[in-house]
């Protein structure tokens, strides 16, 4: 355990990294960020992001709902 007495492999779903619940909630949602749950390097999630990130907006284009494929592969980086 860690020294402030939290399980150091906590969920990383009960986790926010200061993401709003809402858009926490549509990132779980999104079929795109359960795909990135298969990418377990880091090397694969830069190559990911090289080829996939196309803007660094929170939502894809025309939507307030959807998010980027940008903001799926950075909370990826958080809960690697």
């Amino acid at each position: 355990a860690a020294a402030d007495g939290r399980d150091e492999d906590e969920d990383y779903s009960r986790r926010t990294f200061n993401c709003s619940p809402m858009l926490k909630d549509q990132i779980f949602s999104s079929s795109y960020f359960k795909s990135l749950l298969a990418i377990n390097t880091i090397e694969d999630l830069i190559e990911e992001i090289a080829q996939y990130a196309d803007t660094l907006d929170v939502y894809n284009a025309g939507s307030n709902t959807t998010p980027s494929c940008f903001i799926c592969q950075a909370y990826r980086l958080f809960t690697m």
